[in-house]
C-alpha cells in the first residue's frame, strides 16, 4: 500500500511539471521560416532550387549564432545596441561566405532593413522579469532577400525567428532557514519554439548555468537536477539574506544566454519597546529555533513559512508582533512563538513589541568613514554631526546612551550620496533614513556609520544624439529623432557646430567617453576632428575631448567608432554642451562628409 502511494505521489509530481512545461511557455516566439516560395517561383535550373533549400537551412544555423554572440555581449555589456551589432555582424560574414561559394550562380543576398534606420536585425532581451513573472526571453528575427536574376529567382524572402525562454515557475520554489544559512530551492524550465512547438532543452549542466544572488556570484555548492520536460531543480545554501537571485542559462551546443530574476520578501526583525524608556532591537528572535539578535534580516519567496518567536530583554514583557510588507500570521499576532507566511516579494518587517523598565546610561562610540560605491575611493566629503562640520574620518565620538545624533552627508564635487551603511560593534545603532543625506542616528550601542556615494549622473544625458532642425543640427540627450542625413563639411564649408539645452542642476561625473557614428564622405576622403565641450554659465568654454577620424569616400555609410578619455571629469549643472565638426590638420580638402543623425545614426556615450 505505501509503495502504491508512493507511486502515486511520483505520478502527481510529473503531472505537475508536465503541466508547467505546456503551460509556462506561452510568450514563446514561433520559430519558423513563413516566406519561403520557392514553388511560387519557377527556376529555370534545378540545382540552384537545391542552393536556396540548403541556403534556407543553413540560415537556421546562422541566426542561432547570431543570437549567441548578441547574448553573449548583453551579458558582458547590458547594451541592446551593441548586442544588435555583434548578431547583424554574425550573419552579415554568413552572408558574405554564402555569396563567396555560390559565386558562380550569380546570387543576391542582403537582409532587409526594418524601417529607415540602419539596424536590419531585430532582437528582444527580457532577463528578468516579463508581465509579473520570473522569466527571461532571448529572441532574434531577421529577413534575408535572395535573388538569382539568371535562374529567374527575385527577391525571395526568408524569415526567420531564433527564441530561447528561461522560466520560474511562480510556487514551485523556496527558501528553508536552518540556523544563519537559508537553504535556496529552484525549479526552472528552458525550452525552444520549433516550427510552432515548444520542445524542451535537455542536456544543462552547471557549468552552463550563471547564477548571482544580488551581485555576488554563486560558484561552489550548487547542485542540479534534472526532472524532465526542459525541468531542473537547482540547490545552494546562502550564509545571508537577500533580496533576489539572477539565473543565466547557456543552452547547449547553441550556446544562446537567457537570463531571469527571482525576488524574495526580505524580512526584516525589529523590536521596540513601548514603554517611556524607549529602548528599540533588544530582547532574542528564535527563528525555527535558531536565535537572531535584531535588528537582522532572513528573506523567504511567496507562500514559504517561517516560524518566529521572541524572547523580551531582562525586565521587560512580550506585548504582540506587527508586521509591514508582503507579510502575514498565519495566527493572532499577540500569539508568541508565530507562524508568519510571505504573500509577495519586496520588504517586508515583523516588529516584536514589549514594555521594558531597563534603564542604560553610559556613552557609546561612534567611528565615521565614506566610500563610493565600490570600495575603490574612501573617507572623501564632509560629514556634519548636529551641526558641525568634520573631515573623514570621524573615530570614537563620543555619543549618550539612547540618544539621537543629527546626520548631514556632503561628498566632493561631482559625486552624491547614495545610501548609509552600518557596522554595529555593540547594542543597536539605527539610522532612520537610510536613503537621505540628511537623516538621523539612534544610538543604543556602538558602531561605524558609513556613507556610502556615487558618481553624479543624470541617466537621461548618459547619450548624446544628433537631430535635425531646418539647416542647423542640436545636441540632444536620451533618445535621438528622426534619421536625417546633414553635411556639416563641405566645399566652401570647413566646419559646423550644434549646441545642447541646458544640462540639469547637478553635475555630471564622465567616464570614459565612446563615439559611435555612420558616415561617408564623397569627391574625396575627410579627415574628420571632431570636438565635444561645453559653456559654463558664465561664459566660457571648456573642451571635453577632441578625437580624429579618417573618413573614406564611398556610397554607402560605414560605421567608425572610438573610445577616448574626457580632459575633464565633471560638467557643471547649468552648462550648454557643444559639438564641433571641423577638417583635420591633415585633410586634403575638397571632400564632402556625410553623417546620419537620429537615434541609429550619431551617439556619443558620456560614461560606460
Amino acid at each position: 500500500m505505501r509503495k502504491k502511494q508512493h507511486a502515486n505521489r511520483r505520478r502527481g509530481q510529473f503531472a505537475v511539471i508536465s503541466a508547467l512545461v505546456i503551460a509556462g511557455f506561452t510568450l514563446s516566439l514561433v520559430l519558423s521560416i513563413s516566406q519561403v516560395g520557392l514553388n511560387r517561383q519557377t527556376l529555370d535550373y534545378k540545382p540552384v532550387q537545391e542552393t536556396i533549400l540548403s541556403i534556407t537551412s543553413d540560415f537556421e544555423r546562422c541566426l542561432a549564432n547570431a543570437l549567441a554572440a548578441a547574448t553573449k555581449t548583453y551579458s558582458e555589456t547590458g547594451n541592446k545596441t551593441l548586442s544588435e551589432e555583434a548578431g547583424e555582424k554574425v550573419i552579415e560574414g554568413w552572408i558574405n561566405a554564402m555569396l563567396a561559394t555560390h559565386g558562380e550562380l550569380g546570387l543576391e543576398m542582403r537582409l532587409q532593413v526594418k524601417g529607415k534606420g540602419p539596424r536590419s536585425v531585430s532582437l528582444e532581451l527580457e532577463w528578468g522579469e516579463m508581465q509579473g513573472l520570473s522569466q527571461g526571453l532571448s529572441s532574434i528575427f531577421a529577413t534575408l532577400t535572395v535573388s538569382a536574376p539568371g535562374y529567374g529567382l527575385n527577391d525571395l524572402a526568408l524569415l526567420l525567428t531564433k527564441s530561447v525562454q528561461l522560466r520560474i515557475p511562480d510556487g514551485m520554489s523556496k527558501i528553508t532557514i536552518e540556523g544563519a544559512t537559508h537553504l535556496v530551492d529552484i525549479l526552472f524550465v528552458v525550452g525552444e519554439a520549433r516550427s510552432g512547438v515548444t520542445a524542451p532543452i535537455a542536456g544543462i549542466t552547471l557549468s552552463d548555468l550563471t547564477v548571482k544572488v544580488d551581485e555576488t556570484p554563486i560558484t561552489q555548492g550548487m547542485k542540479l537536477e534534472y526532472l524532465g520536460g526542459g525541468a531542473y531543480r537547482l540547490s545552494f545554501n546562502v550564509n545571508e539574506s537577500f533580496s533576489s537571485v539572477t539565473l543565466i542559462v547557456s543552452t547547449p551546443g547553441d550556446r544562446i544566454l537567457v537570463g531571469a530574476k527571482l525576488k524574495t520578501c526580505l524580512v526584516t526583525l525589529l523590536s521596540n519597546d513601548t514603554s517611556k524608556v524607549g529602548i528599540v532591537n533588544e530582547g532574542t528572535f528564535m527563528v525555527n529555533g535558531t536565535s537572531y539578535n535584531p535588528p537582522s534580516s532572513l528573506c523567504l519567496l511567496p507562500g514559504n513559512v517561517v516560524n518566529v518567536g521572541f524572547n523580551a530583554p531582562e525586565g521587560g514583557s512580550f506585548i504582540s508582533f506587527s508586521t509591514s510588507g508582503p507579510l502575514q500570521p498565519l495566527v493572532g499576532l499577540e500569539e508568541n512563538p508565530n507562524t508568519f507566511q510571505a504573500t509577495g516579494y519586496g520588504s517586508a518587517s515583523i516588529t516584536a513589541l514589549y514594555n521594558s523598565s531597563k534603564l542604560n546610561y553610559g556613552e557609546c562610540y561612534i567611528n565615521f568613514r565614506s566610500r563610493d560605491e565600490n570600495g575603490a575611493q574612501q573617507d572623501q566629503g564632509i560629514i556634519t554631526i548636529n551641526g558641525v562640520n568634520h573631515s573623514l574620518p570621524v573615530l570614537g565620538y563620543k555619543a549618550e546612551y539612547n540618544g539621537i545624533l543629527e546626520l548631514k552627508y556632503t561628498p566632493n564635487l561631482g559625486y552624491e550620496f547614495y545610501y548609509w551603511y552600518l557596522t554595529i560593534h555593540d547594542g543597536t545603532v539605527i539610522v532612520t533614513n537610510p536613503s537621505s543625506a540628511a537623516t538621523n542616528l539612534k544610538v543604543c550601542g556602538s558602531a561605524t556609520v558609513t556613507a556610502v556615494y556615487r558618481p553624479s549622473r543624470d541617466a537621461d544625458w548618459q547619450y548624446l544624439y544628433l537631430n535635425v532642425t531646418g539647416s542647423r543640427f542640436t545636441i540632444s540627450p536620451g533618445i535621438g529623432g528622426k534619421e536625417k542625413e546633414i553635411q556639416p563639411i563641405s566645399h566652401g564649408h570647413p566646419s559646423e557646430s550644434g549646441t545642447s539645452s541646458t544640462t540639469p542642476s547637478k553635475y555630471l561625473n564622465l567616464g570614459d567617453i565612446s563615439i559611435r557614428m555612420y558616415a561617408r564622405a564623397s569627391s574625396k576622403d575627410v579627415v574628420l576632428k571632431i570636438t565635444l565641450g561645453f559653456y559654463t554659465p558664465s561664459g566660457s568654454l571648456t573642451t571635453i575631448f577632441t578625437s580624429t577620424f579618417n573618413v573614406k569616400k564611398d556610397n554607402n555609410y560605414s560605421l567608425y567608432s572610438q573610445t577616448v578619455q574626457p580632459q575633464v571629469n565633471v560638467i557643471p549643472p547649468g552648462s550648454v554642451l557643444v559639438l564641433i565638426f571641423e577638417r583635420g590638420s591633415t585633410d586634403p580638402g575638397g571632400g564632402t562628409l556625410h553623417v546620419l543623425a537620429g537615434s541609429d545614426g550619431f551617439r556619443i556615450q558620456l560614461w560606460q
